[in-house]
């Protein structure tokens, strides 16, 4: 019998040469694939990576604004006389020139001068923690770029920093005519009552803490408060002073932990990925007035902004001018780029600048320079953020301050 087909020849496979060329074909694919999805994983990854750096840096930027903006609040940053000089208390569009009538106080804590800097408190009654000093922001300097420390402090107390009048004092019990809701622990400022001028208002002021037994002094008929008499300058309290609870005091502290990439909150972890804040203050040419006239770093005379003059420029330091507060954050891309992708700040003074910069600044108000730690930190894409916020309680201060009394 004959077959029409030679099944024998049918069954003999693949040739060695068949199965090599086959598998190139395949490793080849194979390699193209691989190349084609690490690309698209690289570019995804730089992709996400800077939009998570975006909605950081946004995050920081409201935390900080949100911080920023309750600076000074239950501050006595006035007493509500708009018209010192005037002996009727009578608010005025035209008060009267200065003269040589010694102006009533102004109870506030812009004029608290203790040897040229605002008095402090050991808010926590806590001695392994620093003093607070009684001033709405500070901007510590980082240092040749490197990142900024920003301290908010203000009140909590619900009547706003509204002072009353000290009507005896009997050892470390202080009689007043209304408590202004002050409550067993609250930090207490005290103002002096000089009746004088600016010239004699040097150690005016002083800060302690309620320790009274009665939890709720605004209770009827609690009129009297005790005070920790163990505090910087509470043994001078006296009848005719102005005194002010400022409830809890928020102390708010913002930094960087370079190491971990993390923008902190009094120690604690806030936002991811962030890895410098820089800071700026905004100073007017006079206490009066609420107008920026041009941006400072945080050196020289500004280290430590104390009273030392009612005339504000580039060289007198006062912290009664700092009316705003610009703030930039610096968000990291975590993704590790193969070649070096982000350059220096190419200029700190002009519009427009390229690289890696806090913001655009100006001849006349320049940027604060922006430092790495690390050496490999151009192989890193980064995202600037920046946001001007005023001092909302020293701008409301200063509109309810009569223009001719120094503060």
């Amino acid at each position: 019998m004959s077959y029409p087909f030679n099944f024998k020849r049918l069954q003999t496979g693949f040739s060695l040469i068949e199965v090599m060329v086959g598998l190139v074909i395949g490793l080849i694919a194979t390699l193209v694939v691989m190349q084609t999805f690490s690309t698209f994983e690289g570019k995804k990854r730089t992709t996400t990576g800077t939009s998570d750096a975006q909605t950081n840096g946004n995050i920081a930027l409201f935390n900080l604004q949100r911080e920023i903006q309750f600076a000074g609040y239950g501050f006595p940053l006035t007493d509500g006389i708009l018209n010192p000089r005037d002996p009727l208390n009578r608010p005025t569009a035209n008060p009267p020139a200065p003269s040589a009538t010694p102006p009533k106080n102004n109870h506030s804590a812009l004029r608290c001068d203790n040897a040229g800097a605002a008095p402090t408190i050991d808010h926590d009654k806590n001695g392994g923690t620093p003093d607070v000093s009684l001033v709405p922001v500070q901007i510590i300097d980082g240092g040749a770029g490197a990142s900024d420390t920003l301290v908010v402090n203000y009140g909590v107390s619900d009547f706003g920093g509204l002072p009353t009048v000290v009507d005896s004092v009997t050892g470390n019990s202080i009689g007043v005519s209304n408590v202004i809701g002050c409550r067993n622990d609250d930090v207490v400022l005290v103002v002096k009552n000089t009746q004088g001028n600016a010239a004699n208002l040097v150690n005016n002021c002083m800060a302690t803490i309620v320790t009274s037994p009665n939890n709720l002094l605004e209770l009827p008929g609690q009129q009297n408060m005790t005070v920790d008499s163990t505090a910087a300058g509470a043994v001078n309290i006296a009848a005719g002073d102005h005194l002010t609870c400022l409830g809890a005091l928020n102390n708010i502290r913002f930094d960087v932990d370079v190491a971990n990439r993390q923008l902190r909150r009094n120690g604690q972890p806030l936002i991811a990925d962030v890895v410098s804040l820089q800071a700026q203050y905004g100073i007017s040419n006079n206490p009066r007035n609420g107008q920026i006239s041009f941006w400072v770093d945080a050196t020289g005379v500004w280290a430590n902004p104390g009273i030392t003059s009612n005339v504000c420029n580039a060289g007198v330091a006062n912290r009664n001018c700092i009316k705003a507060v610009r703030v930039g954050v610096i968000a990291i891309n975590p993704k590790r780029e193969t070649a070096v992708v982000s350059s220096a700040c190419s200029s700190t003074s002009t519009p427009n600048p390229t690289g890696v910069c806090a913001w655009a600044g100006t001849a006349a108000a320049p940027a604060p320079m922006v430092a790495f730690a690390s050496a490999d930190w151009a192989r890193y894409r980064y995202r600037s953020f920046d946001i001007a916020v005023p001092l909302r309680n020293m701008l409301y201060a200063n509109q309810l301050s009569y223009a001719g009394n120094a503060f």
